[in-house]
């Protein structure tokens, strides 16, 4: 769902407002069919789009014989739905430095946040980096899109995981949990607990978790400092 608002015209047209929206940012011509029209005033609530897609709208004056121009009304991305195992993110889909669609990220502290990198030595494809912040401590959370799971089955949550810099005097640390919401307050149950990452090579690390609940799941990876 969606709701779309706008400044209201100086006179009240006589049908309304038409509204024009699309996935795709093509502005409509004064003979396109509207998406909604005679909607009597802003805001606008829509039904029924598709999840996890960016729509661009536009919107106008109807006055019955005669119509304004399409004002601009801008883009928005609606919500993920949940999905279902087997989960798989590799990154590949994000545009960098941005997140992929459906994960998220939060910065509990003060120093850098999660961010996709194209490549860094010692490993191959596209990644999930925190840089190193010398004046503030980390806590940057990364959280999976919400996954439906089933109370009492035993899940898998494989993933990778290194230090860049692979200097044993810099360890780096990042703890795994799992939670019913993608925020931090939310990762109540901690699966794993990565204290001294180092070495510049990929690691590899399996947890088992049991939900004793059936419903949607995140998963997050949060680095931190001490």
């Amino acid at each position: 769902t969606a709701t779309l608002s706008w400044t209201a015209s100086t006179s009240s047209p006589t049908n309304g407002y038409d509204v024009y929206y699309s996935t795709t940012n093509t502005a409509p011509l004064a003979g396109t069919t509207p998406s909604v029209n005679n909607h009597s005033a802003s805001p606008l609530n829509l039904t029924g789009l598709t999840s996890a897609s960016t729509y661009y709208w536009w919107v106008r004056s109807d006055c019955g014989a005669e119509a304004s121009t399409w004002a601009v009304g801008g883009s928005f991305t609606t919500s993920c739905n949940p999905t279902n195992v087997p989960y798989l993110e590799n990154f590949e889909s994000a545009i960098v430095p941005a997140l992929p669609n459906c994960t998220a990220s939060q910065n509990a502290g003060t120093g850098n946040n999660w961010k996709t990198i194209t490549s860094f030595t010692g490993y191959t494809g596209k990644l999930m980096s925190y840089s190193y912040n010398s004046s503030s401590a980390a806590n940057a959370w990364f959280y999976t899109q919400g996954i439906n799971l089933v109370a009492d089955t035993a899940y898998t949550i494989s993933y990778n995981y290194g230090n860049a810099t692979g200097a044993t005097q810099y360890p780096e640390k990042m703890k795994v949990a799992v939670g019913t919401s993608a925020v931090n307050s939310a990762m109540t149950t901690e699966l794993v607990d990565h204290n001294n990452i180092t070495g510049g090579t990929t690691l590899s690390s399996s947890v088992n978790y049991t939900p004793s609940v059936s419903g949607v799941y995140y998963f997050g990876f949060n680095v931190y400092s001490l």
